[in-house]
Order: C-alpha cells, then structure tokens, then sequence
C-alpha cells in the first residue's frame, strides 16, 4: 500500500480524490441552501413591512405602477394651465393657489 492519502479509500475501492470532491460538492451545496433561505427570510420580511403580500408583492407593485401616473403620458403646458384655470373660475381652488399653481407649472418649463 502507497502512503499517499489520495490514493483510494482503505476498504472501499473510491479513490480519495473522489471522496475529496463529494465532500467539497457537499459543503458548496448546503452553503447555496443556506444562502437561498436567508435571501428569502429577509425578501418575505421586507415584503410584510412595506405592507405586501410576501408572496404576490411583485404583482402588487405592478398593479400599482400601471394604475399609477407613472406610466401616463405627460400633458402638454398648455393642458395643465387650462386645468388650473378652470379650477379658479370654479372657484375649486383660490387665487393664490391658482398663482402658485400657475407658477409651478410654469417654473417646469
């Protein structure tokens, strides 16, 4: 028999090379599911306290950005100082939101 530790496993066949490997594979495997289980603890906690389902939050956040003003093309100068006008002539809103809100839109441009 060699004195090389690599050679084979006594009483087994398996070179230790081998034996060597599998173990190697295994610790690199429960390190992966370790990681992919403290990647989804923390996802499902964030989740719940931002308020989403932990599970259909990518949903969520789909649903609103599409019924949000995100998405929605952006109205011409024109069209929003029309909005703002008739606000004020129906007495929505006073004069001085209607300078500031005039002023804003303007201070956009």
């Amino acid at each position: 028999m060699t004195d090389n530790p690599f050679d084979t496993v006594p009483d087994s066949g398996i070179p230790g090379i081998m034996v060597a490997l599998f173990v190697l594979f295994g610790v690199f495997f429960l390190s992966v599911v370790v990681v992919m289980i403290v990647t989804a603890s923390r996802r499902y906690r964030v989740a719940k306290e931002s308020g989403l389902d932990p599970f259909a939050g990518d949903i969520q956040m789909m649903g609103r950005v599409a019924n949000s003003q995100a998405l929605a093309p952006e109205r011409s100068v024109q069209d929003r100082l029309a909005e703002v006008d008739a606000l004020r002539a129906a007495g929505t809103i006073s004069e001085g939101e209607h300078s500031a809100a005039r002023a804003r839109i303007l201070g956009g441009i």
